[in-house]
């Protein structure tokens, strides 16, 4: 059955996505129900001490968690019913879940690069306006956080589809 639009976000074990791996991954709908939430067991990595101090996900919170490999089916049908992936620095989370073999829609909406013009910081040496943080766009947007916190996939992909539907709302996007 076709879901149309979804909002994704991935915590990882760093920044290369040849090298890291995905430690959590939340995939929304666009009406903001969830498809899928997991916290991931990384197949290679043992350690990761950089991105732990950002996403605040330690080898011992994964300890009990299930490897990709495990949701891989679950995933993929998800994506095979998408159309549409949204996402904030979007490119990130799609490149990570290419590198582990999925297979994704081919629309891709990044909220972060038309934001960047909308939050109107122009940088003349790059001659472009400087990409934002999440916690900035949804702060921009008056976004209520609730319980949770930046850096957690869930709560990011609730952020991100947020405001990519008041940016939509003002045609900005």
């Amino acid at each position: 059955m076709p879901i149309g639009k979804i909002c994704l976000d991935t915590e990882t074990t760093g920044l290369d996505c040849f090298r890291d791996e995905i430690i959590e991954l939340a995939i929304i709908s666009y009406n903001g129900d969830i498809l899928f939430h997991h916290r991931i067991n990384p197949l290679r990595r043992k350690s990761w001490p950089k991105a732990s101090s950002v996403n605040g996900i330690y080898p011992e919170d994964l300890r009990n968690e299930k490897t990709i490999e495990y949701y891989r089916k679950e995933i993929q049908r998800i994506f095979d019913a998408a159309d549409t992936v949204i996402g904030y620095n979007v490119t990130f989370d799609t490149d990570f879940l290419r590198s582990a073999h999925f297979v994704l829609p081919d629309i891709e909406i990044d909220v972060m690069e038309p934001f960047a013009v909308i939050y109107g910081d122009y940088n003349d040496y790059w001659g472009d306006y400087t990409w934002q943080k999440l916690t900035t766009c949804a702060r921009y947007y008056h976004y209520d956080w609730g319980n949770t916190k930046a850096h957690g996939a869930l709560a990011d992909a609730l952020a991100t589809l947020y405001c990519y539907k008041k940016m939509a709302a003002h045609d900005h996007t």
